[in-house]
């Protein structure tokens, strides 16, 4: 459907197979419908940001509209990509599940090519997904991405990430180039599921700097020793709002 996944508006991929057995069971029996999954609408908030005048939303709505998308992901990733790794017999599923008749069946263990044509039928047709869209600016969706799981367990990285300071897609990238190699003799796939790797990543950048300029004064400040979740999440504050355009002037 063209849904395009923002990484400063995700958690990393974190769920297990037994995760994804648990909300295919739950999907089958109708409890997944109860929670949304949340998209925001790219055309839809192009044409807000034309109205406003607000350019940088402009840009990168334009942006993802030319590369195909259609949505931006705010919520649901896990469970999305779940549903295609089901489909595509990436992992089996075990329980009692009802198929398009009604009737329950009894599965052991079994991917979804080997499941009979009537519950592979419910799957298809019968299962209820609530997909909610919202319209934005950018720093808006931002902000939704970070309302959303208010009362969810993110983590102060996870929240971090979701800044809209250019530092935040720095980190973002210096992570990513070692998530599968070097990082692993830092972080175990646990924690860096959860962006633990960013963290050291800010933390070692922040070391490496000693000291930042936090105000247009320039007043200095030195780091502290402890790197505490207050001094990182200052150093992230830096050039909020800054729109990336200005540094080509």
């Amino acid at each position: 459907l063209g849904t395009y996944y923002e990484d400063g508006l995700q958690r990393k991929k974190c769920w297990k197979d037994m995760n994804g057995r648990k909300y295919i069971l739950s999907l089958n029996n109708g409890l997944a419908a109860l929670s949304s999954i949340i998209v925001c609408n790219i055309q839809a908030s192009l044409n807000l940001a034309l109205a406003v005048g607000d350019k940088v939303s402009v840009s990168y709505f334009q942006d993802l509209l030319n590369k195909g998308f259609r949505y931006i992901s705010l919520d649901g990733k896990n469970r999305t990509i779940t549903l295609h790794r089901f489909i595509e017999n990436e992992f089996s599923i075990t329980g009692t599940f009802t198929n398009i008749e009604g009737i329950e069946e009894q599965v052991e263990n079994q991917f979804f090519k080997d499941l009979s044509k009537d519950l592979k039928q419910h799957f298809l047709k019968a299962t209820k997904i609530e997909v909610r869209e919202v319209v934005g600016l950018k720093s808006q969706i931002f902000g939704s991405f970070l309302a959303i799981h208010e009362g969810m367990p993110l983590n102060y990285i996870e929240i971090l990430n979701a800044s809209m300071s250019p530092i935040a897609p720095w980190v973002r990238n210096v992570a990513s180039k070692y998530e599968h190699n070097e990082m692993l003799f830092v972080c175990d796939k646990d924690k860096i599921s959860r962006m633990y790797d960013r963290e050291w990543v800010a933390q070692t950048a922040m070391i490496l700097m000693r000291k930042y300029r936090p105000t247009l004064s320039g007043q200095r400040f030195p780091i502290d020793p402890n790197l505490t979740t207050r001094e990182l999440s200052n150093w992230y504050s830096l050039g909020e709002g800054y729109q990336i355009g200005r540094a080509h002037v």
